[in-house]
């Protein structure tokens, strides 16, 4: 009889356990989160949110939940409880069909906790790599030449693989691979992620002179430089407004169709275009980029410039760019959708445009957690 009853027990830590696992899963790595659960004293001294989520931890979890004093067990029920609560209010930009919250921004690993012990220890590496930013920086703005920003992308933050490749052509095939990298006259669409967008379809077009189209969601087409859709991406830049795109076709043009950044979880809805565009001189294709580690997205500026800039200089992990090319005959934006589904970007729903996602990034700011 006792075992039996020791075995409920156990069942029903395991199954509060399992729910603690996929609810933080679900929480999507956001920074505020890890450090209000960081300050709640459930006898649980770290959490490593994340792809790599509770792998370094899972022992003292484990056990953890597998505990047998009264006043842990209430605290799994309370830590649980709390975790539920963090979900329903966001639960609104949640998709309800893959429960993808594609505009919740990831912790920066610098700004969690312990943030002066990060910020002491890698100062030094910081205060020594950023002079031959500022240098390469100058020399990329008077020269345009894609090699100082190839430097910066590879040397100062650390990408260890820029890949491209080619829906249907194998990586062996050179020549082929080149063929359909970005041209004069292509009209690209893109993904849209992070302040680096820009600066990475330069590298990939081995040229800074593109031109990236973001619309409003009116349909309104604005133009941005690598460096302004940076500022686009962190909240306060605003591109010069396009009535006519065929004065582009002689320039390599980018579109970014979902108008707003997402943190690569997903595929956003398209904006739909004021009518007045047309595409028919242009080749068309599409671009899936796929960017590692996930903090290096922003859907939302919740850490500022130079932040941003202090993490990628001095965040030692493997940094890569997934870069993959399809070519279509016509501007056809349900083909253009499906390469990016096909690359599991999943589609959601379309309710979570750019005025959700503007509604969401007020509540985030305005609204503290414990409300």
């Amino acid at each position: 009889m006792q075992s039996s009853n020791h075995s409920t027990v156990i069942s029903e830590y395991y199954q509060i356990y399992r729910l603690f696992v996929q609810t933080c899963h679900m929480l999507l790595c956001n920074q505020k989160y890890h450090m209000i659960l960081c300050n709640q004293h459930f006898h649980v001294t770290r959490f490593s949110f994340g792809n790599r989520f509770v792998r370094k931890e899972e022992k003292n979890l484990f056990r953890f939940f597998f505990c047998k004093s009264l006043s842990e067990r209430k605290g799994i029920f309370q830590l649980v409880s709390f975790l539920q609560l963090i979900m329903e209010k966001f639960s609104g930009w949640r998709d309800k069909g893959t429960g993808i919250s594609p505009f919740m921004p990831s912790a920066v690993p610098t700004f969690g906790k312990n943030i002066f012990v990060s910020l002491f220890a890698k100062l030094p590496v910081f205060l020594v790599k950023f002079p031959f930013f500022v240098v390469a920086a100058i020399l990329y703005t008077i020269t345009g030449l894609t090699t100082f920003s190839r430097f910066v992308f590879t040397v100062l933050f650390g990408f260890t693989n820029i890949d491209f490749s080619v829906d249907g052509v194998k990586s062996s095939q050179s020549e082929k691979l080149a063929e359909y990298k970005p041209k004069r006259g292509d009209l690209i669409v893109s993904n849209y992620i992070s302040p680096l967008d820009g600066y990475l379809f330069t590298l990939l077009s081995g040229t800074s002179n593109i031109v990236i189209l973001v619309p409003d969601k009116a349909g309104d087409l604005y133009k941005y430089s690598p460096s302004a859709l940076s500022d686009h991406c962190f909240g306060f830049a605003t591109g010069s407004k396009v009535d006519d795109v065929s004065k582009l076709k002689n320039r390599i043009v980018f579109l970014l169709l979902e108008g707003t950044p997402s943190n690569n979880k997903a595929i956003l809805p398209f904006i739909k275009l004021n009518p007045r565009y047309s595409f028919d001189e242009f080749t068309i294709k599409s671009l899936v980029v796929r960017l590692s580690p996930v903090h290096l997205t922003l859907p939302i500026p919740h850490v500022g410039k130079l932040q941003y800039l202090f993490e990628l200089m001095t965040n030692l992990s493997q940094k890569t760019v997934r870069n993959k090319i399809y070519k279509f005959d016509t501007f056809n934006v349900s083909q253009i959708r499906r390469s990016f589904e096909s690359n599991s970007l999943s589609p959601i729903n379309q309710d979570l445009d750019i005025d959700a996602k503007n509604r969401f990034v007020s509540y985030y700011f305005d609204h503290s957690i414990k409300k």
